[in-house]
């Protein structure tokens, strides 16, 4: 497959394992592989990338919806990696912020084109 099919696939795989949906062992086992390179796309800046990882680890939820908004930035998802997505919307989802892990998650798909 090219590098856009699998950055699509790593995308929405890894979205559907970050909101804890249900999946086939063969798909849950491919989620780690896919979800731990690093594809094409925008990145924010590491250290608001770790603040967002420490905010959602200590429950701070209002740190963790204004990191994450300073990453999306004017852009939104449609253009982040899709590995940096799939962090964002984990972080969301631990530190308690069901509903915006959803949303994000569903902006990311909508906007990324099908084809990566």
């Amino acid at each position: 497959p090219s590098q856009a099919v699998l950055a699509r696939t790593a995308l929405d795989l890894g979205l559907y394992d970050a909101l804890g949906k249900p999946m086939p062992a063969e798909a849950r086992t491919a989620v780690g592989p896919l979800v731990s390179q690093q594809w094409p796309g925008r990145r924010p800046p590491p250290a608001l990338m770790q603040r967002i990882d420490k905010a959602s680890l200590a429950g701070a939820r209002g740190e963790v919806a204004l990191a994450i908004v300073a990453a999306l930035g004017r852009q939104g998802a449609g253009d982040l990696a899709p590995d940096v997505v799939v962090r964002m919307v984990r972080a969301l989802r631990t530190a308690g912020i069901g509903d915006g892990a959803q949303a994000l998650a569903l902006e990311a798909l909508l906007l990324r084109p099908a084809g990566g």
